[in-house]
């Protein structure tokens, strides 16, 4: 268990008691310690995506449903804690003469945490094209 800012506790539970890998935080136990389950907020595209990070409560979790591929940087901002689930999905952004080489695909200025519910989530740059 690892404490975090706010009173917050995250615990990773990929074990034989959590094979789905599930994050769970204090702020997602009634008040009896019992674990519920985190909200979920779907997003399937770039809009939903900034949208939801901005949002969202911490303990929250982002889905991603769909593959995106990314125009512009995603930002998460100071204070913010995002939880965000690949579940098996694509972030994608191809750099390009309009986005220059030092382009982030995510602006974290809070704290993010990963994880991907299916086999092949990632985050892929790729540079090439006009």
């Amino acid at each position: 268990m690892l404490k975090l800012m706010n009173d917050m506790y995250l615990h990773y539970a990929g074990n034989e008691h959590d094979p789905n890998k599930t994050i769970h935080t204090k702020k997602n136990r009634d008040e009896n310690g019992n674990y519920i389950e985190p909200t979920i907020i779907n997003v399937d595209s770039q809009d939903a995506l900034q949208s939801a990070i901005n949002d969202s409560q911490s303990g929250e979790l982002i889905k991603v449903t769909a593959n995106i591929e990314l125009t512009s940087s995603i930002t998460i901002l100071t204070g913010k804690y995002v939880i965000l689930d690949l579940n098996g999905k694509t972030i994608s952004v191809a750099i390009t003469e309009q986005l220059t080489k030092s382009f982030a695909a995510i602006t974290n200025k809070g704290t993010l945490t990963v994880k991907d519910s299916g086999t092949e989530g990632k985050i892929s740059v790729s540079y090439g094209g006009s």
